[in-house]
């Protein structure tokens, strides 16, 4: 069986700020294509964590062995886990700069699930989930800057 995973979250550029994120679990369960859905708000932080960390609390609703495809529009993870994420390995989760990468934790996390599930990753950014994934994280948005 394969879970197809799409991300949606609301951070974006550098520095840290808060946001919002939804994920969309399908699989094909007897002939039939089931959807597991979470929309929720994220505390400040980086993109780049924001991503990780949607993918985690995706990853996390998984309760039998399976394929995984993760679909979102981030460059940066299919990169990182295609190219950097052996190297990064190898030495001692450090980057090429001799410093320890960002996000450690959360990758050292993803490496498990990596290494638990098949799973790949791809990028794209226009998925039949997309527009209602930006419209629930809208929703999300808002009630997060109206404090409820």
């Amino acid at each position: 069986m394969t879970v197809n995973i799409y991300i949606h979250q609301t951070i974006k550029g550098p520095g840290t700020r808060a946001g919002s994120y939804t994920y969309v679990l399908e699989a094909d369960v007897n002939g039939k294509v089931a959807t597991l859905t979470h929309t929720d708000i994220l505390e400040p932080m980086t993109e780049k964590k924001a991503e990780l960390i949607v993918i985690l609390k995706a990853l996390k609703r998984l309760v039998k062995q399976c394929d995984v495809m993760i679909v979102g529009c981030s460059l940066y993870l299919v990169t990182a886990v295609d190219q950097w994420l052996d190297n990064w390995l190898l030495h001692d989760w450090q980057n090429a700069k001799g410093r320890e990468i960002a996000n450690k934790e959360e990758w050292q996390e993803l490496l498990e699930y990596i290494r638990k599930y098949r799973i790949t990753f791809v990028k794209e950014c226009q998925h039949e989930y997309l527009y209602w994934m930006k419209s629930e994280t809208e929703k999300a948005e808002r009630k997060r800057k109206d404090g409820i």
